[in-house]
């Protein structure tokens, strides 16, 4: 039981952290996006 709630503890701030690393990730690729669009488009 205490190993099942350990895991539990653990097991938390490992799913945040890959959710905050999916969402840095989705953010640099619209950054990227949006760099790509204006350095392309003519001014």
């Amino acid at each position: 039981m205490s190993n099942y709630r350990l895991s539990a503890r653990i097991g938390k701030p490992i799913r945040q952290q890959r959710m905050l690393r999916h969402l840095g990730i989705e953010m640099w690729i619209n950054l990227q996006k949006i760099g790509w669009e204006r350095c392309t488009l003519p001014n």
